[in-house]
């Protein structure tokens, strides 16, 4: 790779190019002329302030840089989704270059403007060892440009592509636009492009570890699809809950579904291409659950692949309360006593099936009963405890009216359903805060 001098180390090449042409030349008016590398504003002033007598000169001025389309695309990404580097793919870039000719005298820029193209036409293509050869720096006396050993040294001749000047034939209006950009008189000219510069980054990747071997195999690819999950409910049972899901190509041969905790699970007896029975597992958390099939390939190494994966059907597995309070069957609901604060309030401890585990969203609502005419209802976070699976979930309850309330607690966005009577009216669990 080259390093970041690599733009400077292009210009130099192509001027050298230029100045070995035009010394093969022999002409007396342009002896000692040394091609520049500036603005051309600096060798003939503005369109304001021109100069009247500017000795013959060709100059190179690099007036855009873009990427480069074909190096861009060659190298994985080089970060992680964590924004950590993985990779060190290096700055690929090409060059554009005007190359004009500068002088007062007859004709002396169009003789300087043909000898110029044909030096670049001449070398499309520049080996490694006429790179080195056209970037070293002579000994001395007197000593050489510290800044001309710099860019000796930019590596330009070792990088893994080599280096290009590919004519551009713009049109007389973007020649005419680019010359009123850099606001200089328009001398005679023509735009070279220097392809491809890779310059190397200072960024340090973290390296794996190298592959101790690899197998292959070849499978027919049938992705399953996933059109619904039946039902779109499952409230939770400690016996086990079976859900189907509705789609195509949903049997194949090791296919396993896969929920979003990582858990899985084998298809159930019964299942067919269209309808897939799914027992579900017994450390499903409650809320919202994604699952997906995916087919487990064992290709002669481990770890066993997944593949043939199908879209993501969800569905919700709800909470409910665990049914060992002090009346037989009733819900795990302790309401503790009043702490004055401030700010004043009471906690409410509720125990839950399956219990919500660190990091999920529980939140308790409760809303009054019978209904009055302010329609009270209330909702509150919940704290889950050191031991999730033993200690009950702690709500604390503050600024609420006294009365009857019907309770349900959502844990990520799936709710424990309420009791119901013989009328279809919600009767329970309830609370009574006094």
């Amino acid at each position: 790779m080259s390093s970041a001098l690599a733009i400077a180390a292009a210009a130099r090449v192509i001027s050298r190019l230029i100045d070995d042409r035009v010394a093969a030349e022999g002409l007396t008016a342009l002896q000692g002329m040394r091609t520049s590398v500036v603005s051309p504003e600096q060798i003939d002033g503005t369109d304001l302030q021109a100069k009247d007598d500017v000795s013959p000169k060709i100059n190179i001025f690099p007036y855009h840089v873009g990427l480069n389309a074909a190096w861009r695309n060659a190298f994985e990404p080089a970060r992680d989704r964590a924004g950590q580097p993985v990779a060190s793919p290096p700055l690929a870039i090409d060059v554009s270059f005007l190359v004009s000719a500068h002088g007062t005298k007859e004709l002396i820029s169009e003789v300087l403007l043909g000898l110029a193209m044909q030096a670049l036409s001449d070398s499309p293509q520049l080996t490694r060892d006429r790179l080195r050869a056209l970037l070293q720096v002579a000994p001395g006396p007197p000593a050489p440009d510290p800044l001309l050993l710099a860019i000796e040294q930019s590596r330009l001749a070792d990088q893994f592509e080599l280096l290009r000047i590919v004519p551009m034939n713009l049109s007389a209006d973007d020649m005419q636009k680019l010359w009123t950009s850099i606001h200089s008189r328009y001398r005679p000219s023509f735009c070279y492009s220097a392809s491809a510069l890779l310059i190397d980054t200072r960024n340090q990747a973290r390296d794996g570890f190298p592959v101790r071997d690899f197998a292959a195999t070849t499978i027919q690819y049938l992705r399953p699809r996933i059109e619904r999950v039946e039902p779109v409910g499952v409230v939770f049972r400690a016996a086990g809950n079976q859900i189907a899901l509705i789609g195509q190509q949903l049997r194949q041969d090791g296919i396993v579904a896969r929920f979003a905790n990582g858990a899985r699970s084998p298809l159930d007896a019964g299942s067919t291409d269209a309808r897939a029975l799914i027992a579900l597992p017994a450390d499903l958390p409650a809320g919202v659950i994604g699952v997906e099939l995916v087919r487990a390939l064992d290709i002669g190494a481990p770890p066993v692949k997944d593949v043939n994966e199908s879209n993501l059907g969800v569905f919700l597995h709800q909470p409910i309360f665990k049914r060992t309070g002090p009346a037989p069957g009733a819900p795990d609901i302790v309401l503790g006593a009043a702490d004055p604060g401030p700010p004043p309030s009471r906690p409410l401890d509720i125990r839950l099936l399956p219990p919500p585990l660190p990091g999920q969203d529980v939140r308790v609502l409760l809303n009054e009963i019978p209904e009055s005419a302010q329609r009270r209802g209330y909702s509150f976070p919940g704290d889950i405890g050191t031991d999730p699976l033993n200690d009950p979930v702690r709500f604390n309850l503050s600024g609420m009216a006294n009365g009857t309330y019907l309770a349900r607690v959502r844990v990520d966005g799936a709710e424990t359903p309420l009791d119901t009577d013989a009328s279809g009216g919600f009767n329970g669990p309830t609370i009574l805060v006094n």
